[in-house]
């Protein structure tokens, strides 16, 4: 009978202490992108407003890892948005950087052209920050995250000398 109470105690404390600290969590969130007007005749100011504006990143597979940054070495697991770009994981009790294909592997380094300057610590930067990140002690486990599609001659940490895509006549 003694020993039947022991148990009762355990079970008891063992449910007690997993409520106060849950060894899972759930993160929800809606992935959007945007993207710029990258040449051509002038475009329109309805245009411009267009390509500001928001728009859900259907079925866009997002990576994540534990830890504060990125690391290849850590192995990766990975999400995809819904049709609206919402998604829902249910994570393990720690903190996750999330980032997309393009910082899945190990960086590597362009090799600078006559019309692209490379900046080597802005892209490794860039690189360990990751996209978002979601700590397990944030009370709001809701995550809204915009993609930025730049232009070719516009992207953060190159320095783009180049010709640049023809445009109309100022007006």
């Amino acid at each position: 009978m003694l020993i039947l109470k022991y148990i009762y105690i355990a079970c008891f404390a063992y449910v007690f202490l997993s409520a106060k600290n849950p060894s899972y969590y759930m993160v929800t969130g809606k992935i959007t992108y945007t993207s710029e007007y990258c040449g051509g005749a002038a475009p329109s100011e309805d245009l411009l407003k267009l390509l500001e504006t928001p728009k859900p990143f259907a079925y866009k597979r997002m990576y994540y890892r534990p830890g504060k940054y990125n690391h290849a070495k850590v192995k990766a697991a990975s999400i995809v948005t819904d049709s609206l770009g919402f998604f829902k994981v249910k994570l393990s009790a720690n903190d996750y950087v999330f980032f997309d294909e393009n910082k899945l592997k190990v960086l590597v380094i362009p090799q600078n052209t006559i019309y692209e300057i490379y900046d080597t610590a802005c892209l490794k930067a860039t690189y360990i920050a990751g996209d978002f990140k979601v700590n397990k002690k944030q009370k709001n486990k809701k995550v809204l995250y915009n993609y930025h599609i730049y232009c070719t001659y516009h992207k953060p940490c190159v320095s783009y000398s180049g010709p640049l895509p023809p445009m109309a006549a100022p007006r």
